[in-house]
């Protein structure tokens, strides 16, 4: 299933029926921009390039086509693209004054911004962007930079050139270096995933931590992380193989936090 957006509505379309429908209808409050589909959330991002929304970015409930309003900001105006890194960040650009790219946490309640530009030139003009996740495959461009930690990639509209701006280079919020309040085990992202997939997850306290995968039978697939580690918002990834190299077969898998007392386990699925 994809989704589109024409003469101002947003469409769902089936590519293998060759069918489309209305999804939402604009109701005149929207002048419907950039679109992400957050498999995580069963939903539909969009953006709003209307200045007189104050910018808001929202989301369709695919469950209920119920629309919320996530975000608004009357700093900037005239959004363009959505995207989101393998951290479950969300990032939009705003192709007018200012010509910026925000980053938003996972729960849309902390921004900052992500980028001015790349290598002292501003962006120009910046438009529909996109996060070229780590171990997707290298991405080609005049400095042969190398996605090693992903990468985020921003057309400029107005000067036909593209930023390829390596993540390592973008402004990190405080939220991510401070002390959580609470232990916790995030959705891992994306999901469903092939071959990559990432899992967050927050420690309040220096601890032995750790996490393992299993299958529904309850065997042992791999362990990620069983180390002490220090308290913050930390991120590890998983290849989809198991303890000794291989991968394992299409299906869902539950993966587990221990960290002293506290234990939690969810559920992904990896697809070939």
């Amino acid at each position: 299933m994809g989704y589109s957006k024409r003469n101002n509505n947003i469409y769902r379309v089936d590519p293998i029926a060759g069918t489309y429908g209305i999804l939402l209808a604009n109701p005149g409050a929207f002048r419907f921009n950039g679109l992400l589909f957050d498999d995580v959330n069963n939903r539909l991002l969009f953006t709003d390039d209307l200045l007189a929304t104050t910018s808001a970015i929202s989301a369709i409930d695919l469950a209920t086509n119920n629309v919320t309003t996530l975000i608004t900001n009357t700093d900037f105006g005239w959004l363009d693209g959505l995207t989101v890194d393998h951290q479950g960040n969300y990032y939009v650009s705003c192709w007018s004054n200012p010509n910026l790219v925000y980053r938003y946490d996972p729960n849309f309640t902390t921004t900052d911004i992500a980028s001015t530009g790349h290598n002292d030139v501003d962006h120009f003009g910046a438009a529909d962007i996109y996060f070229h996740m780590p171990g997707a495959g290298k991405v080609k461009n005049e400095n042969r930079m190398q996605d090693n930690d992903g990468i985020l990639v921003v057309p400029n509209m107005n000067a036909n050139t593209v930023d390829f701006i390596p993540f390592s280079q973008l402004s990190t919020y405080d939220s991510e270096i401070s002390i959580p309040n609470e232990f916790q085990l995030h959705q891992n992202y994306p999901n469903p995933f092939n071959p990559n997939t990432s899992i967050n997850y927050d420690i309040t306290e220096e601890l032995f931590v750790n996490i393992t995968i299993y299958n529904l039978l309850g065997a042992e697939i791999a362990q990620l992380v069983n180390k002490v580690e220090q308290p913050g918002i930390k991120t590890i990834s998983w290849d989809g193989r198991d303890s000794d190299g291989n991968q394992v077969k299409s299906g869902v898998y539950v993966y587990r936090l221990v960290a002293g007392n506290y234990s939690e386990t969810k559920k992904m699925v990896f697809l070939k």
